[in-house]
């Protein structure tokens, strides 16, 4: 809402610029929602670079410190970044879309007058319902319950419900919501903060469908980009474990830092100082992380192997070796 009344035109800061200039740029901020764009398609030290600019950023923005960006005084705005990655911090929401959120007639909408046309029509709704609006904030405001955030949320949602129905439309049927809404819940599932172990523990076991798994044994056969076990470990290509981790919004720095830690505890076992391990398949060598198994499998739910996809082709189940006991002799089929 501080947008709506502070600006004509939406901006957006990069956050691959020189620091200077993003300092320039907050300095001008007062009541208004800033909105930050981290790209994904950056070298590596420009990746630090930029982390290190959100950083600033957040540290100004959300922990009101003054020394941030050399701006001795507290800038009051609301941020919003936009990048591939989940939030971690308390309270930060994360809403996650993907390529079909953005359809041709939504892009369509928005590059007209549709974004403006709606919030012309809430402001003069707010304007003209400026005692039903301020009777709403103070019901929910008299029942914080430690989370100002929530009240918020309920606060947004009961004034564009209103809205909505002064306009001859039904925003919890539109939205596909029945019954009465469960506030706990859906703020739960807005910031929920899993602990990083437990987000790349499930980021890989949910993609194992996607992916080739072998048991590791005397000629067990070469299957790219696969991975591979035993009783007691699991190898996954450090290219998959990668895309695994991109996939699932986890960054670089985090997920590593979690590698070390598991290292330490002797669930990553590398073959040398770092936190590889060099296997070979068939005389083919492929870089991977060695994992203890044990790290992947949970209780009461299928082992790890038993989620990724079995490569055997036809060729192969014609292939397998039977015993022919009347003449102690393997035979094939």
């Amino acid at each position: 809402m501080y947008q709506v009344f502070n600006r004509g035109i939406w901006e957006i800061q990069e956050a691959n610029v020189r620091s200077k200039l993003i300092s320039d740029y907050v300095r001008t901020i007062n009541d208004e929602v800033l909105i930050v764009h981290v790209p994904s398609d950056e070298d590596s030290h420009r990746r630090k670079s930029i982390e290190r600019n959100l950083g600033d950023i957040v540290n100004k923005i959300c922990e009101r410190d003054c020394s941030s960006l050399n701006i001795p005084w507290k800038v009051n705005a609301s941020l919003v970044v936009v990048n591939e990655y989940v939030s971690d911090l308390d309270s930060a929401i994360n809403i996650i879309t993907d390529k079909h959120t953005f359809t041709p007639e939504l892009i369509d909408m928005l590059r007209g007058n549709a974004v403006d046309a709606f919030l012309y029509e809430l402001v003069t709704y707010v304007e003209a319902h400026m005692a039903e609006v301020r009777a709403v904030i103070k019901k929910w405001s008299t029942n914080l319950e430690g989370n100002m955030s929530l009240v918020l949320l309920k606060v947004i949602w009961e004034i564009l419900s209103e809205f909505a129905k002064d306009k001859g439309i039904d925003l919890a049927a539109g939205l596909g919501i029945t019954g009465s809404l469960n506030w706990e819940a859906m703020w739960r599932s807005l910031t929920d903060r899993q602990e990083i172990g437990e987000r790349i523990i499930k980021a890989v076991r949910s993609s194992m469908s996607k992916i080739f798994i072998r048991e590791r044994r005397y000629g067990c056969g070469y299957v790219k980009d696969g991975c591979y076990y035993d009783q007691e470990y699991l190898w996954i290509p450090t290219k998959v474990f990668k895309e695994i981790m991109k996939t699932n919004r986890i960054p670089s720095n985090k997920y590593r830092e979690t590698l070390v830690k598991w290292k330490q505890q002797e669930l990553l076992l590398p073959d040398e100082s770092g936190l590889t391990y060099k296997l070979r398949v068939n005389e083919v060598p492929i870089q991977t992380y060695r994992f203890k198994k044990a790290l992947f499998d949970q209780a009461f739910s299928v082992p790890i192997e038993g989620l990724g996809r079995d490569e055997e082709d036809e060729n192969e189940k014609n292939m397998r070796i039977v015993w022919k006991p009347q003449n102690g002799a393997n035979y094939k089929k």
